[in-house]
């Protein structure tokens, strides 16, 4: 599956490892999407809506560092296991990211 320019080179061995374990035709690429999160929680002082407008970029909790459920996704937590698991290891802590786990 060709992802051309789509983020990152991590980014496209994520996508290409989730896509070789799903089945069925692909999705339109016009259906809209739901992404979830609290406008009232704060990332590096910021409320989240003013980081997302500043940033451009959704974050996962790994970058954010806020969650509706567990902060697990520390080295050893189960969300870091379950999304390596999905995205094939490439949403391992890199050298430089105190920590963060993220496939940009």
């Amino acid at each position: 599956m060709n992802f051309g320019p789509v983020g990152s080179p991590r980014a496209r061995r994520a996508l290409r490892h989730v896509a070789a374990f799903s089945s069925g035709p692909s999705l339109d690429p016009n259906v809209r999407i739901t992404l979830n999160f609290h406008p009232d929680r704060l990332v590096r002082g910021l409320p989240i809506l003013r980081a997302l407008a500043e940033d451009g970029s959704y974050h996962s909790q790994f970058v954010t560092g806020t969650s509706n459920g567990g902060l697990t996704a520390h080295p050893g937590g189960d969300r870091r296991r379950w999304e390596s698991r999905i995205f094939g290891g490439v949403t391992t802590t890199r050298p430089g990211t105190s920590g963060r786990c993220t496939a940009r």
